[in-house]
């Protein structure tokens, strides 16, 4: 999960998914911290604290900042987090919440 993610897609509520009005990017590193940036300013940092729930992996998220990268609400079991080599999608787990889905980023591009 460690590298560099730029936003493609916002979904919330019943709502189709929407692209980001902006560049958004987070950078994660191997400890799980994130720093968020949008048009290539530092807007806000993140902790991703991860653990397994059977079949899904759940995460707990503690910001400092404001971003278009925040969940309004998440349940107390923690938010769920979906990850291959390309693609990343972190929800709050409700079906009718906010989701994220990011791409990965080539090393050396911004």
């Amino acid at each position: 999960m460690a590298g560099r993610w730029k936003l493609i897609e916002i979904s919330d509520g019943w709502t189709s998914p929407r692209r980001p009005g902006q560049l958004v990017e987070v950078v994660v590193d191997l400890q799980g911290k994130g720093m968020v940036y949008e048009e290539n300013r530092l807007v806000s940092q993140c902790q991703l604290t991860l653990s397994r729930d059977w079949y899904m992996i759940r995460f707990k998220l503690a910001q400092q900042g404001q971003s278009i990268f925040q969940f309004p609400s998440i349940s107390k079991h923690g938010g769920l987090l979906h990850a291959c080599d390309q693609t990343l999608v972190i929800s709050d787990g409700m079906m009718d919440g906010t989701a994220f889905a990011f791409r990965r980023v080539r090393q050396g591009h911004r």
